[in-house]
């Protein structure tokens, strides 16, 4: 359920229904999840450290936003996850380019997710 907080807050006209979260997320995660696998498998490891650092920054983007109520801080930090994505994706491209093609959509979720997050800092 969504809080009283989040609920009060004046978001974007671009914002989804709440149903679109729940089906792009684990989507773009088994994608991610599908990336790491043949990144560990090619590299023998190698640049997982990428995939890491975007899995600890999407925790503490909820953490931030959600739970300190910190919406530009979350800014920042959303700002950071796009740059993890992109190193996710050179890691991947070392790998495989099926591995680093994976990540692409996360990066471009990202995107649009830095844009509502954005809206939402101005709006409020």
């Amino acid at each position: 359920t969504e809080s009283e907080w989040y609920m009060s807050l004046e978001k974007s006209p671009m914002q989804p229904p709440p149903i679109v979260f729940s089906v792009v997320w684990p989507v773009l995660y088994a994608m991610l999840a599908a990336s790491f696998a043949v990144t560990l498998v090619k590299r023998q490891g190698s640049g997982s450290l990428s995939y890491v650092a975007t899995g600890v920054g999407c925790c503490f983007w909820n953490y931030v936003f959600f739970t300190l109520h910190t919406v530009v801080g979350a800014l920042f930090v959303i700002g950071a996850l796009i740059l993890a994505g992109v190193w996710m994706f050179v890691s991947g491209s070392r790998a495989a380019k099926a591995a680093a093609w994976l990540t692409v959509p996360y990066i471009a979720w990202l995107a649009f997710a830095f844009v509502l997050n954005f809206s939402t800092a101005l709006l409020n």
